[in-house]
């Protein structure tokens, strides 16, 4: 019976270590297809309602933390052609970051920028007291500045 009580409690403490875990959704593999499929389709349907076109990622980063997922992308058209933007609006082609955030089991896009021209998520895990980490270690240096 010692033994059962033991064996519960490691899987227990495993899954609580897993459960704190930044998982690197970067590559696509059978453990995470479906979920990165879905986040980044969330960010195709916001993009085109954005800018009327279909877009292709290639990921850059994407980490899943604590209820939260980064992206970090560039982006192309679908049918290969350029990319439209409004010349009268400054864009920098053709990078798109996003977080997401899981709700009730569903993830949604919280803030996305598409082709900005600035560092808009610079100050987002201050602002909104979202974990660090999910953004990855290269932002600690920007934290500290």
């Amino acid at each position: 019976m010692k033994v059962l009580y033991i064996f519960i409690l490691l899987l227990g403490s495993q899954q609580i270590l897993h459960a704190q875990k930044v998982l690197d959704y970067k590559t696509k593999t059978s453990a995470n297809q479906a979920e990165r499929a879905l986040l980044l389709e969330l960010l195709r349907k916001a993009m085109y309602k954005e800018f009327k076109q279909e877009f292709v990622f290639a990921v850059d980063r994407l980490n899943v933390y604590n209820g939260y997922a980064w992206l970090k992308s560039n982006a192309s058209r679908k049918d290969g052609k350029e990319i439209k933007l409004d010349a009268e609006i400054p864009y920098d082609c053709c990078h798109v970051e996003a977080l997401f955030v899981k709700k009730n089991g569903k993830w949604q896009i919280y803030e996305y920028g598409s082709f900005s021209t600035d560092v808009w998520w610079v100050s987002l895990w201050d602002d909104k007291k979202i974990p660090i980490k999910v953004f990855g270690d290269d932002y600690f240096e920007v934290k500290e500045e």
